[in-house]
This record gives C-alpha cells, sequence and structure tokens, in this order.
C-alpha cells in the first residue's frame, strides 16, 4: 500500500525484508541494496552474490552462463554474467512468481528549499548517529579532505572522543596518475588540520600495492569489483577494522549535488549519457553501452521514472552508480565490517 511505502520510504541501515501475502512472497530491500540481491533472468533462484548464483545455476539446472567481464563493478544492474542482474531496491519483487514491480518513487519530482530539506535530514541523521554509537561497537569512519566528510564530522560532535577515524593514502607515485596524486596529497593536507584542530583520535595508512594473502584473495573471487582490494588487505591484518561499525560519508550527499554542474538546467534524454556512462563501464564499447542501456532501461521500468520529471542523470546516478557500485564496493568489506 501507499502507506506502507510511505513509512518504508524513512527505514534505514542495510536489510531485507520478506513480506507473505495471501500465498504470496514479496522481497523489499534497502534503499541503497546494502544487502544486495542477485536473481537470474529466468530461473527463480536467489543469491546475495553473482557468484554464489551463477554456482547455483550450474548445480541445480546445470545451466553455464558466460562471463560478460570479470569484474562488471556495478555497472547499470549487470553481473559479470549474463542474464544474472543486481535487484534494484526501487522495486518490489514478487518471489512465487519471479516478477518484478517499480514501487518508488511514490511522488512526482519537485525541488525543495534547502532549508527545508535541512528541517527534515538533520533530525533524522542525529537519531542515526545514536543508533551505531548505541551498538556497543566501536566506531570508525573515513575521512577525506571533502565536504561530506565535514559533513559527518559535524554529526559526530558529541561522540568524537569515542571515534577511529582514518584516511588512507597511495604514497608510491609510480602506482599513481598526477590527478590522484593530487587528490591524495589534498586529502593528507586537509585531513592532518583536521586531525590537529579538532584533537581526532585518526590513522593514516598506505594502500600501496601489496601481495595479497589467500583469505582476502579468495574472498576476491565472489566479487563483481575489486575497488578496494588493497585497503581490505590492511582490513584483515587490522583487528581494529574487525566487527566494528563503518560510517561513510558519501552516501549521503548531502553536502554537494550529484549532476554534473553543465548540466544544471538542461533538458536531457536518457540516451544522451551514454558517453557518461562510459567513465563507469569496463567495457569501453559505445554501441554495446547502447545496448545494455537499452535493455535496462526496459528492465527497470525508467521511462516511469523519468515521467514523473525526475533528470535522467539522477536516475542513473542512484539506480547505477548508488544501487550498483557503491553497494556493490561495499560487499568487498561485509567480512570486517559494517
Amino acid at each position: 500500500s501507499e502507506v506502507f511505502l510511505n513509512e518504508m520510504s524513512y527505514f534505514n541501515g542495510a536489510y531485507a525484508i520478506f513480506i507473505e501475502d495471501k500465498e504470496k512472497l514479496y522481497f523489499y530491500n534497502d534503499a541503497t541494496s546494502f544487502l544486495s540481491l542477485y536473481y537470474h533472468r529466468e530461473k527463480n533462484i536467489y543469491a546475495s552474490h553473482s557468484e554464489i548464483l551463477h554456482q547455483l545455476l550450474q548445480q541445480i539446472y546445470n545451466i553455464e552462463e558466460a562471463t560478460i567481464h570479470p569484474k562488471m563493478k556495478g555497472f547499470l544492474d549487470l553481473s559479470k554474467y549474463e542474464n544474472i542482474y543486481k535487484f534494484n531496491s526501487n522495486f518490489r519483487f514478487e518471489l512465487n512468481n519471479h516478477t518484478l514491480k517499480r514501487i518508488f518513487p511514490i511522488n512526482t519530482y519537485k525541488e525543495i528549499a534547502t532549508s527545508n530539506v535541512v528541517k527534515q535530514v538533520l533530525p533524522l541523521m542525529k537519531e542515526m548517529v545514536e543508533f551505531i554509537f548505541n551498538l556497543n561497537r566501536p566506531v570508525v569512519v573515513s575521512l577525506t579532505g571533502g565536504y561530506d566528510s565535514r559533513l559527518t564530522l559535524a554529526l559526530l560532535k558529541s561522540h568524537i572522543p569515542d571515534t577511529l577515524f582514518f584516511t588512507y593514502l597511495k604514497t608510491d607515485d609510480k602506482e599513481m596518475s598526477e590527478a590522484q596524486r593530487k587528490i591524495y596529497q589534498n586529502d593528507y593536507t586537509a585531513v592532518t588540520y583536521l586531525v590537529e584542530q579538532l584533537n581526532l583520535k585518526h590513522k593514516f595508512f598506505s594502500i600501496n600495492k601489496t601481495n595479497i594473502n589467500e583469505e582476502v584473495k579468495n574472498l576476491y573471487s565472489y566479487y563483481e569489483s575489486d575497488h578496494s582490494k588493497y585497503i581490505i588487505q590492511h582490513y584483515s591484518e587490522d583487528q581494529q577494522f574487525q566487527n566494528v561499525a563503518h560510517i561513510k560519508s558519501t552516501l549521503f550527499e548531502l553536502s554537494k549535488g550529484v549532476r554534473p554542474p553543465k548540466l544544471e538546467g538542461q533538458e536531457s534524454k536518457i540516451m544522451d549519457f551514454v558517453h557518461y556512462l562510459k567513465r563507469w563501464s569496463q567495457i569501453k564499447d559505445e554501441q554495446w553501452i547502447e545496448r545494455v542501456l537499452n535493455e535496462f532501461i526496459t528492465r527497470n521500468e525508467i521511462n516511469e521514472f523519468l515521467e514523473k520529471g525526475y533528470h535522467p542523470y539522477d536516475i542513473l546516478y542512484l539506480e547505477s552508480r548508488m544501487n550498483g557500485w557503491h553497494s556493490t564496493i561495499l560487499q568487498e568489506s561485509d567480512p570486517y565490517m559494517e
């Protein structure tokens, strides 16, 4: 019902909900697919990781789906295998009949004054912070020099003494482009200043390429991405990063917009963004990107989203970049952090 969906709009955290109603079983998950679900195009079989689903298809149905790319990195809703897709958290899955239905967004797009957004969101975020610190688990926060990290610091103001902050850097110039070198240098300078001014409990650590231990190497065979391989190597060896609550700042994007400024005020069609998507895709062929984007639009009922007045870039950001890529890289740290 719309009442339930409105209530669900305020749910937080990583979760999966199963609801049984009149012999039908429905699946919902959290708004950014922190608890991911992968499904097959035809068979009603599901798993948390595409690799597990691929193995189940082999064992149960003798189906061998071809590999598209070894690490698809959450592009659109694709997995590294043909016909295996990532569930879109703006949908409801009726598992009995293996049918998907778009449930979000509920309302048409409208712009709200920044001051009103702050009034609505700030109390909810403060409540979320208190919930995390009531878990009675060590809390760690990844800190950069960016705006999102500064917002996180402001929200954590009363808990700063109880929080371990950390920043990872590359220090080997041979491994970095000039742009990466500048980013890491800016992070180091800004974070050093914040640590000194706020007396933060903080540590830097290096993510230069090292030999990956067997535990981490085996885990990576299950993943869709290898974004954080050397960070995860550090987590696996440092007890301070195991069984902790990890606060990340990038998810909320409240401190800055997600849409490139040059797109503001422009009328755009979703197929105009093939060039933008090329940056996110492991396969750079634009004809291939155009084909899979068309299939993504159909499979995910994107036109219904567009009809509510939302900008195509925002839709792709929410349903590919966040639902896809961001939740995919978070799976890499699942064995150590929440």
